[in-house]
């Protein structure tokens, strides 16, 4: 009868050995996908860390450009302005010289002086306005290039939740559930 129990109890306990092993091996097998699960989210977070960190790089790039193109607009704008008074000084004076209203009377070298004078004048008036477009030319571009600063700073600044997904912890993922 001693043989009958040791026997009952040894399959028993190789039954209870089966079980457990079985549990075990289904751990392992459930630690295992969460492991290879948490390569392929660590690898993504390095992917996304690197993507980052050249965005970042590109933002200061993009900053040293606007500061330096800030630079030279506001010598523009300070060009602009002792322009802009110029222009109004000469206008200035070539009004009060058409309405003075009195008949000029001159001597032929005295004409020829003041049409030379008056051609000088209005070649400066045309560079005036060149320099004019090319300062308004500037200020858009840098407009621009604040305008697609400030969108990319902010876009970079949103939480993008819409991008998130939660997932279950310690449950296993297909590898094609995860892209």
């Amino acid at each position: 009868m001693s043989r009958i129990s040791d026997l009952l109890r040894r399959t028993a306990l190789e039954e209870r050995t089966t079980a457990v092993e079985s549990r075990l091996n289904t751990i392992a097998d459930r630690l295992g996908n969460q492991r290879a699960l948490l390569e392929k989210q660590r690898a993504r977070l390095d992917r996304q860390q690197e993507k980052l960190q050249r965005q970042l790089a590109q933002m200061r790039e993009e900053s040293e450009r606007l500061t330096d193109l800030a630079a030279r607009v506001k010598t523009l704008t300070s060009v602009h302005t002792v322009l802009e008074h110029q222009m109004g000084s000469m206008e200035a004076r070539l009004e009060r010289l058409l309405s003075a209203g009195e008949e000029i009377t001159s001597t032929e070298p005295e004409r020829a002086e003041a049409r030379r004078l008056l051609d000088e004048v209005r070649d400066e008036h045309s560079r005036v306005r060149a320099r004019f477009g090319v300062m308004t030319r500037y200020e858009e571009r840098i407009r621009r290039l604040e305008a697609a600063l400030e969108s990319q700073l902010q876009a970079n600044q949103l939480p993008q939740k819409s991008r998130r997904r939660k997932e279950a912890p310690l449950e296993p993922v297909d590898a094609d559930d995860e892209a």
